[in-house]
């Protein structure tokens, strides 16, 4: 067995340069069409790993672009998570364009030595997809010829992006052309009751919550509302909970969000996350999936027990905040709540799925007669 190295700094130059190139590509139809398959119809995990696949091959044409683990008993095994991870992840136009993952080689699909026809697969046609994808990538004959399917794969995810872009500004303006009908902040209201109707794992009431209070707070130009990416509050000096809102760049409030069950010991590591960074005010906001399970008396003494400690625990829900930021928010304007939110699920790398919710919801709204 033969190892083959790719070296991370000349990768990551490649694909800037294939970036760059995008647009100028010279590859057969048969060649385009299945590349497009790979980038649009089998998922996140693996339009990754195929992007991560080609720029490979064209960094060092000893590559094996079937290979994930360095471990993998084939010719040309290499360190494929690493070089997702470190270059591609790294290249924020680049990953941004692939589904904004932070860590996309950690998902199920790419903890194997190497891609692989017999492992367990969702359903029959993604089976028959990664099968396809195996041969095509088996097949590429030149590190010259991975090049310009990698640059063809970016110019695809680019005018995609584009098109997806332009279809939220269509909403956007649509929207503000809406007849005011009906009370503006009932309308928005309303916008927020059906977006939380779908979870999209917690980051629909990520949205929901910020774009609320960014609009609230809008008028104090001393005053930042900050949202984090799902599983990354913490992970800086400047990030303490889900949502941290700021005055003259100190932290004074922070906002944990649960759209999911959750017991006395997600409320203490919150608290505990807000005393060691000196905030006194802890905001524990549930979505309707954000039940309480154990025991109600542990979760009333903890929070008076917080009081002690000099931190202030509000347990609301996430309607009953909205309502109240809503109410107290001197003016409503939707198209722009709307356009927050798009702006938003970028800052917070949020899946597609989420934006599309939002963005039908937004919809919606300019349809109602």
């Amino acid at each position: 067995m033969a190892n083959a190295e790719v070296d991370l700094t000349t990768a990551s130059q490649i694909l800037a340069k294939a970036y760059s190139e995008r647009d100028d590509f010279d590859l057969t139809a048969d060649e385009q069409a299945k590349s497009k398959f790979f980038l649009s119809e089998i998922g996140l995990t693996y339009r990754y790993i195929f992007v991560t696949e080609l720029l490979a091959k064209a960094t060092n044409p000893k590559v094996n672009p079937i290979v994930i683990q360095a471990k993998s008993p084939l010719n040309g095994a290499f360190d494929a998570r690493s070089l997702c991870h470190k270059v591609v992840v790294k290249n924020p136009t680049v990953n941004y364009l692939l589904g904004n993952s932070n860590e996309p080689f950690l998902n199920k699909p790419a903890r194997i030595p190497s891609l692989d026809k017999q492992v367990a697969f969702k359903s029959k046609d993604e089976k028959n997809s990664v099968a396809k994808m195996i041969s095509f990538l088996t097949n590429i004959p030149s590190s010259t010829n991975s090049y310009e399917l990698l640059k063809f794969s970016l110019h695809c995810l680019a005018e995609s992006s584009s098109k997806k872009e332009a279809s939220l500004d269509e909403i956007t303006n649509e929207v503000s052309k809406m007849a005011k009908e009906e009370n503006e902040r009932s309308t928005l209201l309303r916008f927020y009751s059906e977006v939380l109707g779908v979870s999209c794992e917690g980051e629909s009431l990520v949205l929901c919550v910020f774009t609320a209070l960014k609009k609230h707070f809008e008028p104090n130009n001393q005053i930042k509302v900050v949202a984090h990416p799902s599983n990354e509050s913490g992970d800086s000096d400047r990030e303490v909970e889900d949502i941290d809102i700021f005055v003259q760049d100190k932290v004074f409030c922070c906002l944990e969000l649960k759209d999911k069950q959750y017991d006395v010991s997600d409320l203490s590591k919150s608290i505990s996350k807000v005393l060691a960074e000196h905030v006194d005010s802890l905001m524990f906001v549930t979505g309707s999936n954000g039940t309480f399970i154990g025991d109600q008396k542990k979760l009333d003494d903890l929070v008076e027990a917080a009081k002690k400690i000099n931190v202030s625990v509000t347990i609301v829900s996430a309607f009953d905040l909205l309502r109240i930021l809503v109410g107290f928010t001197p003016d409503i304007h939707i198209p722009n709540v709307v356009r927050d939110g798009i702006d938003e699920s970028k800052n917070i790398k949020a899946k597609q799925k989420t934006i599309d919710n939002w963005a039908k919801r937004a919809a919606s709204l300019s349809k109602k007669e």
